[in-house]
């Protein structure tokens, strides 16, 4: 691990979660082997313990891809159900790692004033009042989100896991999780195709039902790193808080751009 980057919170979580609402990707294995069926869930919740399955939702959905070992490589059958769970399924149809991404539109929400400053405080950013709208009025936020998933088929660990997918938002691994005897997995974080220096970035363990959190910031040039366990699941987790509003419609105070990353171990 690079000596500029601050561990700052390393804790066994409580069940109440430290942060906001989250979106991830979820598989039902990480590792599968040639002519297995993925299932993909798209999952919310303020626990990475627990959550609520979510259907697809169309017309939230801007982009959902799949990237694996070749160009060739594989399709997202969409849900049959009609409530379309699970998202998606993939059928594995070559070794190497497979990488999966959402990217979910824009949207507005409403906070009073001493709830968006303690979310805002808990995504490690610090607002006075005085940034906040006129005295009785709620906060406007608009936000938008980049999931990503990955899973490996076989025992080659292949090249997608580390791609980077042009999402607005995005953590980025810099060695394929599934590789075996890591124990340190080196992340980069983008913003808008740039480096995101000195951003706030978990990685929250689970495992037999327990979650324990490590938060780092990115230093110069984005680069974050986490010790690895090769058991349980994973969500690597970032939000980005800036004022302003970028979307048509009421104008809001602030936008958040939110990512994250999610594997695991069978």
């Amino acid at each position: 691990m690079r000596a500029s980057i601050l561990i700052i919170l390393t804790v066994s979580l409580a069940v109440r979660s430290l942060y906001a609402h989250d979106y991830w990707l979820e598989a039902d294995r990480g590792k599968m082997k040639v002519g297995d069926k993925a299932t993909i869930r798209l999952m919310f919740g303020e626990n990475f313990a627990g959550g609520t399955e979510k259907p697809l939702q169309e017309k939230r959905t801007a982009t959902f891809r799949v990237y694996g070992p070749s160009r060739k490589f594989g399709n997202l059958l969409p849900p049959k159900s009609a409530g379309g769970k699970p998202a998606a399924l993939i059928e594995m149809v070559q070794e190497g790692s497979v990488l999966v991404t959402m990217e979910r539109t824009a949207a507005l929400i409403r906070f009073g004033r001493p709830k968006f400053l303690e979310y805002a405080a808990q995504e490690g950013e610090i607002i006075g009042e005085q940034e906040l709208p006129p005295a009785k009025k709620d906060v406007q936020e608009t936000y938008a989100r980049y999931l990503k998933t990955i899973l490996n088929v076989g025992d080659s660990a292949g090249k997608s896991a580390t791609r980077r997918t042009g999402l607005r938002y995005e953590i980025v691994p810099k060695a394929n999780p599934y590789q075996p005897g890591l124990t340190t997995l080196p992340c980069k974080l983008y913003f808008d195709g740039k480096a995101a220096s000195g951003q706030k970035v978990t990685a929250i363990h689970r495992e037999n039902g327990r979650l324990t959190g490590t938060t780092v910031l990115t230093d110069s040039k984005g680069n974050c790193a986490f010790p690895l366990a090769q058991t349980g699941s994973w969500l690597i987790r970032s939000v980005n808080l800036m004022p302003g509003s970028e979307v048509a419609g009421p104008q809001a105070n602030y936008q958040s751009y939110w990512a994250s990353l999610t594997f695991r171990y069978d």
